[in-house]
């Protein structure tokens, strides 16, 4: 009679997105010259291209920087300071608008300073009474001077648009 061994083989669960992109980030924490996708690939042990894609997301999102030096591309850690970041140190009052005057983000000390949630002044028009400062008769023109000049706008020390 034969002994018969049997084994069940699980399949592992593909990471995350999320997960993949933390991965790279940290191997390119370690890399301060940088890497190749091919080297990410290597280490990772996932396809050049995954990587390839995988790289072009954190790029996109400001946290890596590429450098062309030959026909390589090498990727490092971005080491610029997210504007998410910069609005939530700063002690000014801060409110993001799009080209269409409408809110796409603003900072806890705004919010604070007028006692407002940011669920009410997200994706709003300027113009809008209910919020406070930037819809006063004197600011609104200057944002619109300087949303059709593309550029920004300094009153005094305390507006810059």
């Amino acid at each position: 009679m034969h002994n018969i061994k049997y084994y069940i083989v699980y399949p592992t669960p593909m990471p995350s997105e999320q997960e993949l992109l933390d991965r790279i980030l940290n191997i390119l924490k370690f890399k301060s010259k940088g890497m190749t996708i091919t080297e990410i690939s290597h280490v990772t042990n996932i396809h050049r291209n995954s990587i390839a894609k995988y790289l072009q997301v954190l790029l996109a999102s400001g946290k890596v920087d590429v450098q062309l030096i030959g026909n390589a591309k090498v990727y490092t850690l971005s080491r610029r300071l997210p504007i998410n970041s910069m609005l939530h140190c700063s002690p000014d009052l801060i409110v993001l608008l799009n080209q269409d005057r409408r809110i796409i983000q603003v900072n806890d000390k705004y919010l604070k300073y007028f006692n407002l949630d940011e669920n009410d002044i997200l994706n709003r028009e300027i113009n809008n009474p209910a919020i406070p400062v930037i819809s006063d008769e004197i600011i609104l023109p200057l944002i619109d001077r300087s949303i059709e000049n593309g550029g920004s706008m300094q009153q005094g020390n305390d507006l810059c648009i």
